[in-house]
């Protein structure tokens, strides 16, 4: 039975996919949504019950620290946004080294095209589909159009 998990723990650490920032991400968003509203509401509320349009100094620091909670899911938006643009690069990184390293394969083998050899093309097969399983945005065609291609070209 194959599961497909957010995240792999290795011995040097915990590996995310790029499917688990996205959903890390919902969590702040909702609770930003969810306490600007509140602050409007609060805001609004206080205001029509003490016939005032300044609130209290009572609310003046709920207020505050619903910005303050605020902010910080802001702050770990951009951060879990940077980790993901940074996991994105390391697969990129290392797609690019894979797919040279049949490149030069199949220039060496003077082959035209890596589907020229069925032994090799079976081989890249099982690893592009292990690729993929790490990293849902994998482009079989994108990776063997880079493998056939004379020069490097990008990924």
């Amino acid at each position: 039975m194959s599961e497909n998990l957010l995240f792999h723990s290795t011995k040097s650490g915990v590996d995310f996919t790029l499917e688990a920032f996205e959903l890390l991400r919902v969590y702040p968003n909702y609770c930003i949504s969810d306490w600007q509203a509140k602050i409007e509401m609060y805001r609004s509320e206080s205001a029509a019950l003490s016939g005032s349009k300044e609130p209290s100094t009572k609310t003046d620091s709920l207020i505050r620290q619903a910005q303050d909670e605020v902010r910080r899911a802001q702050v770990v938006i951009r951060d879990l946004s940077e980790l993901q643009k940074g996991r994105r690069r390391m697969f990129t990184v290392d797609f690019q080294r894979k797919a040279e390293v049949y490149r030069r394969v199949r220039i060496e083998l003077g082959l035209a095209k890596i589907e020229d050899s069925p032994h090799l093309y079976a081989m890249l097969k099982i690893e592009m589909e292990m690729l993929k399983v790490e990293n849902p945005y994998f482009s079989f065609k994108r990776f063997v159009d880079y493998i056939n291609s004379e020069g490097e070209a990008a990924l």
